[in-house]
C-alpha cells in the first residue's frame, strides 16, 4: 500500500512539474552577452576545471580579459560582465545547482510538501490518513547572548536577558525530515541538446519511414530496429513558426 502511494505521488509530482511552462528559462545566460564577454568567462572557468588554476588567478584572467575589453571601449554596461568565478560559471550555465529543485517529501509515503505548507503544519506527521511518516524535524539551535541583546534593541523593549521572562536563548527551525532532489526533464533535455555529441547521436527517423522487413534470424541492435518502431499515431502535427520556432500541435479529430 504505501510502495502504491510512493509511486502515485512520485508521478504526480512528475505531472505538475513537467506541466509547468518552462518556456522562458534561460539555461545560458552567457548567450546573451558579447562574444568577447563571453570569451572571458570561458577562459577563466575553464582554466579552473581542466587546467586546475585556482579560484583567484581564475578570477584573474577573467578580469584581465574585461579590462582589455574596456581599455578599447568595448565593454557593455548592461547586463554588468561578472568579475568572479562562481557568477561566471552560472552565466554559462555550468552550476547545476541552479535546475535542482529540493522539495520536502514524507518519510514513509512519499507525498511532496512546499515550504509553506511545511511552516504550517501543526505537527510534524504526515498528512495522509495513518501514514506513520513524518514531514520535519525540529533543530534546537543555542543563541549567543549578544545576538538576544541586540534583537532586544532593535525591538525598542530594552535588551532581553537570557532566562528573563519571553525570552528563549534557544531558537526553533523546522527542516525537511526526507529531501527529493528533482531535475526537470525538459530542462535537461535542453541541455543536451546543447551538446554536439548529444545532437549527433541522434536517430533520424527520415531514415525509418519505410523499414524493411526483419525476420527471425534478424539481428535487433536497439529499439528503434523494432518493425513499429516510429509507427504508433501521436494525433500531432508538426509546425514551423514564421520565426524559425518548432512546435507540435494537436489534430483535431
Amino acid at each position: 500500500m504505501y510502495l502504491f502511494l510512493r509511486l502515485f505521488w512520485t508521478l504526480l509530482l512528475a505531472l505538475l512539474i513537467l506541466g509547468e511552462d518552462d518556456s522562458g528559462s534561460d539555461l545560458v545566460p552567457a548567450f546573451r552577452e558579447v562574444p568577447s564577454v563571453r570569451l572571458a568567462y570561458m577562459q577563466g572557468v575553464f582554466g579552473n576545471i581542466f587546467d586546475h588554476q585556482t579560484v583567484r588567478a581564475s578570477q584573474r584572467v577573467i578580469r584581465t580579459v574585461l579590462d582589455a575589453v574596456e581599455l578599447v571601449g568595448m565593454l557593455p554596461a548592461h547586463p554588468k560582465p561578472a568579475r568572479t568565478l562562481q557568477t561566471a560559471g552560472r552565466r554559462l550555465g555550468l552550476h547545476l545547482d541552479d535546475y535542482i529543485t529540493q522539495i520536502p517529501v514524507c518519510t514513509h509515503c512519499w507525498k511532496p510538501y512546499t515550504l509553506e505548507e511545511l511552516a504550517s503544519l501543526e505537527a510534524p506527521s504526515c498528512t495522509v490518513p495513518r501514514c506513520p511518516g513524518i514531514v520535519y524535524k525540529v533543530n534546537l539551535k543555542r543563541r549567543r547572548e549578544e545576538d538576544i541583546l541586540h534583537e532586544g534593541h532593535n525591538n525598542g523593549g530594552g535588551p532581553n536577558i537570557p532566562g528573563a521572562g519571553s525570552c528563549d536563548s534557544t531558537a526553533q527551525r523546522r527542516v525537511p525530515a526526507k529531501i527529493q532532489p528533482w531535475y526537470s526533464l525538459v530542462t535537461g533535455l535542453r541541455r543536451y541538446l546543447l551538446r554536439p555529441d548529444f545532437v549527433d547521436n541522434l536517430v533520424d527517423m527520415s531514415d525509418h519511414v519505410d523499414p524493411p522487413p526483419l525476420n527471425d534470424d534478424t539481428p535487433m541492435h536497439d529499439i528503434y530496429d523494432g518493425s513499429r518502431f516510429g509507427q504508433l499515431p501521436m494525433g500531432l502535427k508538426r509546425v514551423i513558426d514564421a520565426d524559425g520556432a518548432v512546435r507540435d500541435v494537436e489534430i483535431s479529430p
